[in-house]
């Protein structure tokens, strides 16, 4: 028998992402998609391996990181498939799906070794008769004549950010990788100082062709699992080799299957192209200052969210472009278009308008980012911010009108007034009138110093000058610079409205918004551990996507890191989802002490309002707040209480007032009701009429209140609240069950048919009670 020559020109070889095919199996080379995965009795010849084995240890922010799919020997043809989404990211690929930022701490462990090979011939393949199956709307070009059997391992390594660790840890994993490229055993070999080294690796995430490795998160676990796993007589398919059926079947398919291959250099570039531009959308993605929020409010906080909104924008023109690409690609393989239409598509100038786009979100991204750090400095010097856009300084304001903008009469205030510009450009001046207005405070404690900040204002200033209140009697400081403008005035801040608002349908009325946008300010209260950081995660996508195949598609927005456990399989095997950036996100969350509170500050979360009109653009902020009925007591309930009212007490207004609940609940907590009374203390009786009830993991009740109904209507009733509105307006029924699913499929968790049908049923739902709630 002559075997199919695999190192003839004629055959291909791809590496195994999807580990079902075996000899016989078609493949559709155009797609790099296997496509029949039937087990035909195939006349086969096996033979050992001559025991090839590779171990090697890359860093994150090498050249071989950064294209980690070459220095795993995928094939060039096939990175392209997998960078344009022409294959499905599975196997040791879906580190293509990896939600961790790969930085220098990041270490990759790449471990192939080959068991046996397995080839079939030609003739062998005649014999099945698979061209009476090969119909003509088959997209078929190859059939796999060759298989390499094995193991094939990619380990991504998070180190701890100690630089003292980060040495001694990577002369360890040289050692493993040295023990697994001679197949010696390893774990006997670690000594305990190495072994306590191993366990500082932060996260340990796994991608191989053998599913039971990639559940494992322990280094430790998976060098014992490779040892279990060799000795067994039984592996899945590493490498491919695939024959043209033009060739097999040459009387028959010669004129009917075309495959070609692109050229290397295009190749390249067409992937590099496509790198760059994936690498700077997974960077928005995955590393966008979210925590700028904690120091930008108002306008400031609206640019933020309209640079948040751009980036999403960008990304949906890349994943247009991707999808474009892909066509082009499957075109030239197979024939259809001329290799030109490449070389065109990577010089249109559209690409050059997306570059400029990008170039401007880093430039606007890093001026905020500027911004968040001089008004974090101004907070650690006991200087509040003020922007003068918000109090409406314009163009057309002269001194005297900025006078009365900007000034209190009941406070002792000191404002300095600038600008980016001039900050720049007097950075020793700045930073003198900074000293001697602390060194004033110091001898004066009950004075109020605040930073005014023209930057965004039509109004220009040409030089530095502070403003005073009238009851300042020592203006010493601005006789001392000539820049200075001898103002007799007072400061202030403006008098604020009301802090709650009637509700909109008793008193709103259309009117012309202000340049910026109108945000709509709901305070978010509940139980610990209710779900409110999950409910705001998942309503950032209902306004963000229409459906939940489209997030499927691209990837959940996650503002607020999830970590939850999932039970999975017929043993109800545990596995801890994660999801988001939880080494570098704010302290103010704590996933570590169950029962307390996760949200540890108020923190807010604005959203654009989809579907409304240009003229009366609006946004809605939600204000997350530490959960009530922690498990430390009642001081600390009283302790985060106090922190909501400080917080909220710097807000213009709010709209509502939103309590999140579990339907069915056996009984309330005592804080609710406490909850209730300090709320109406600060915001007066008004605030009874924007109080909004949410009930969420509302499908077990069949999107109703459930049990918890009866006890709300008791409590409101018992504490002289019965005026407090619980009906169908003013209540709303959630199911955010469909987000964790979100999340879970991220982490390669699968799902029957019948579970995905409750999970869309339930987006569909929530996103309509969310739209009726707006």
């Amino acid at each position: 028998m002559v075997l199919s020559d695999n190192s003839s020109a004629n055959v291909i070889k791809r590496k195994a992402i999807n580990a079902f095919g075996c000899l016989g199996s078609l493949y559709d080379g155009c797609r790099d998609y296997l496509l029949v995965q039937d087990n035909r009795n195939v006349q086969r010849q096996s033979f050992k391996s001559s025991g090839s084995a590779k171990c090697i240890v890359i860093q994150g922010n090498s050249d071989a990181g950064r294209n980690i799919l070459r220095t795993i020997d995928i094939e060039n043809d096939l990175r392209l498939s997998l960078l344009l989404n022409l294959t499905p990211k599975i196997g040791i690929a879906a580190i293509l799906n990896n939600s961790y930022r790969i930085n220098e701490y990041t270490r990759f462990l790449y471990y192939s070794w080959i068991d046996r090979e397995e080839q079939v011939s030609n003739e062998g393949i005649r014999n099945l008769k698979l061209i009476d199956s090969i119909k003509s709307t088959t997209p078929a070009t190859h059939i796999i004549t060759g298989v390499n059997y094995g193991i094939d391992v990619l380990v991504v390594l998070q180190l701890p950010s100690e630089t003292g660790l980060i040495p001694g840890i990577d002369h360890i994993l040289q050692k493993i990788s040295r023990s697994l490229s001679n197949d010696n055993e390893i774990v006997s070999l670690l000594t305990t100082e190495e072994s306590d080294q191993l366990r500082k690796i932060t996260n340990v995430t796994v991608y191989s062709n053998i599913s039971d490795l990639t559940a494992l998160n322990n280094i430790f676990q998976l060098l014992h699992k490779l040892q279990i796993i060799k000795k067994s007589k039984s592996y899945p398919p590493i490498t491919y080799y695939l024959q043209p059926l033009a060739v097999v079947y040459s009387q028959h398919m010669r004129n009917n299957v075309k495959f070609h291959i692109l050229p290397s250099e295009l190749n390249n570039n067409l992937e590099q192209y496509v790198l760059d531009r994936r690498t700077m959308i997974i960077n928005f993605t995955r590393s966008f200052p979210k925590n700028l929020q904690n120091f930008l409010s108002g306008y400031l906080e609206g640019k933020l969210c309209n640079a948040y909104k751009e980036c999403l924008h960008m990304r949906k023109k890349y994943l247009l472009e991707i999808e474009q690409l892909s066509k082009l690609l499957i075109g030239v393989r197979n024939g259809q278009m001329e290799i030109s239409v490449i070389n065109n598509a990577l010089i249109n100038k559209e690409q050059v308008t997306l570059k400029n786009e990008h170039n401007e979100l880093v430039h606007n991204l890093n001026d905020l980012e500027a911004k968040a750090n001089l008004i974090n400095d101004l907070l650690n010097q006991n200087f509040q911010y003020c922007n003068v856009v918000e109090r409406d300084v314009n163009k057309y304001d002269n001194e005297h009108t900025i006078k009365t903008k900007l000034i209190e009469i009941d406070h002792r205030d000191r404002i300095l007034c600038s600008d980016d510009t001039l900050n720049q450009r007097n950075r020793e001046q700045f930073n003198k009138l900074l000293f001697y207005l602390m060194q004033e405070k110091k001898q004066n404690p009950n004075l109020r110093l605040i930073y005014a900040d023209f930057s965004y204002s039509s109004y220009k200033l040409y030089n530095m000058y502070i403003l005073s209140s009238n009851n300042n009697k020592d203006l010493s400081i601005q006789k001392s610079y000539s820049s200075f403008k001898n103002l007799q005035t007072s400061v202030s801040l403006p008098r604020r409205e009301p802090l709650i608002q009637q509700s909109v349908k008793e008193d709103y009325k259309p009117r012309t918004l202000p340049a910026t946008d109108e945000i709509i300010n709901i305070l978010l209260l509940g139980e610990t551990s209710v779900g409110k950081s999950t409910f705001i995660n998942a309503l950032a996508n209902y306004l963000a996507f229409d459906s939940l195949e489209q997030v499927q598609l691209n990837q959940p927005i996650v503002l607020i890191p999830v970590s939850f456990i999932m039970t999975t399989g017929d043993n109800f095997d545990e596995r801890i989802v994660k999801f988001g950036d939880m080494v570098n996100y704010s302290n103010d969350e704590d996933f570590n002490h169950p029962g307390q509170s996760v949200t540890q500050h108020c923190k807010s979360y604005i959203f654009d309002l989809k579907h409304t009109d240009e003229k009366f653009r609006r946004k809605i902020r939600i204000i997350d707040t530490p959960g009530f009925g922690d498990t430390r007591g009642l001081d600390q309930d009283n302790r985060n209480m106090e922190h909501i009212l400080q917080y909220i007490n710097n807000l213009t207004h709010l709209n509502a007032i939103c309590f999140l609940l579990k339907p069915n609940e056996t009984r309330l907590n005592i804080f609710f009701r406490t909850c209730l009374i300090q709320l109406f203390s600060l915001l007066g009786p008004t605030a009874r009429n924007n109080i909004i009830f949410c009930f969420t993991n509302a499908r077990s009740t069949f999107y109703t209140p459930g049990n918890t109904a009866p006890l709300l209507k008791t409590m409101l009733a018992s504490s002289s609240m019965s005026d407090i509105a619980f009906k169908k307006e003013n209540t709303f029924c959630f199911d955010n069950e469909s987000f964790r699913y979100l999340v879970a499929l991220r982490n390669r968790i699968s799902f029957t048919h019948e579970e995905k049908h409750e999970y869309e049923m339930s987006w569909s739902t929530s996103v309509k009670e969310s739209n009726r709630l707006i």
